[in-house]
């Protein structure tokens, strides 16, 4: 698969970027230039572990092209990315912060935000809540009615506070 990226290049001067699926890199042409990755949790996570540019090449900007190319791969195809490359995460993403919607997070369990839990806390009678669930240093969360099994647990501030 060939990807020409015009959004981190100035028109005809941006260098063909060739993904190279066998390998796990993303590449110029003459295969000098790469960004190594790793797929990760059964094929569901995109690690960039890598990016190499020969001192012959640097200054170029080809490796901005590689992230943007891999980048690209990543959206098309739904993949959470891991910036575990410090070029990727320290000057990359900071130079192009659009990005970071794709970053990886271990944290999805809920769609609930902890402020939305703090404002709805107080509403709650005391029999409804229970601090510090054992060993976890959270605080969970249920009704009456559910059972402890089901219940929803997130990081939450006291009850009552």
């Amino acid at each position: 698969m060939t990807n020409t990226n015009p959004v981190a290049g100035s028109g005809t001067d941006a260098p063909k970027i060739i993904w190279n699926e066998a390998q796990q890199r993303f590449e110029t042409e003459d295969k000098k230039a790469y960004l190594q990755y790793v797929i990760k949790n059964g094929g569901k996570v995109m690690d960039m572990i890598h990016t190499f540019v020969p001192s012959s090449k640097r200054g170029l900007g080809l490796a901005s092209h590689l992230c943007v190319a891999a980048f690209n791969h990543a959206d098309a195809n739904s993949l959470p990315v891991i910036p575990s490359c410090s070029y990727i995460s320290d000057t990359f993403l900071p130079r192009n912060p659009t990005w970071n919607y794709l970053l990886y997070s271990e944290d999805k369990k809920s769609n609930l935000s902890p402020s939305l839990f703090s404002f709805l806390l107080p509403l709650l009678s005391p029999w409804q809540c229970e601090l510090q669930m054992a060993g976890y240093g959270r605080q969970t969360m249920w009704s009456e009615s559910s059972n402890a099994g089901r219940a929803n647990s997130a990081h939450l501030p006291a009850c009552g506070e």
